[in-house]
């Protein structure tokens, strides 16, 4: 689900979502368009590996009162095409086959991997033990200051690089 710009995982358990893999899921869903309809009234779901579906995707849009379901089966054989079909019509359709790529997805794909939860911007202060040594680095305004082992002015953007790499690290 999303909360804002923040994307989180209910079920099976609840974490952190990823920002970019939620966008990018909405952003499949969103352009997610058919190749060709396969059957209006299909009587047979099976030979469409829709009975059951290979994949379900649940999902609500701003503004819609409920969730949809697309449904997701086996490759129509042509290696460029699956079929698929939705809750709110019965007919079976082809998408191309790289949407299946766009939705299989599990929980370590989708989780938050971010090392750290921090914004940049509030880093103020970096502590740097290595071995027996320590150094220390405290911004002031936008230059960054070496505080230990002795006061010296520091590289700002060599500390800024290292602010970044710490609040970007992911796994």
């Amino acid at each position: 689900t999303k909360n804002g710009v923040v994307w989180s995982i209910t079920a099976p358990v609840a974490l952190r979502g990823s920002d970019m893999e939620g966008s990018t899921l909405a952003n499949a869903i969103a352009g997610l368009n058919q190749t060709r309809i396969v059957d209006e009234h299909p009587t047979d779901l099976k030979p469409y590996g829709l009975d059951p579906p290979k994949m379900t995707v649940v999902f609500t849009a701003t503004g819609s009162a409920q969730p949809k379901t697309l449904y997701l089966g086996i490759g129509s054989g042509t290696g460029s095409s699956i079929y698929a079909r939705t809750s709110d019509h019965p007919r079976v359709m082809l998408v191309p086959e790289y949407n299946d790529g766009s939705f299989n997805k599990g929980i370590f794909d989708l989780r938050d991997k971010a090392i750290l939860s921090v914004e940049r911007e509030k880093v103020d202060g970096i502590d740097v033990a290595l071995g027996p040594e320590r150094f220390a680095f405290a911004r002031k305004g936008t230059d960054w200051a070496l505080t230990a082992p002795t006061p010296l002015r520091a590289d700002t953007s060599l500390v800024d690089g290292l602010a970044t790499a710490l609040t970007t690290a992911s796994m």
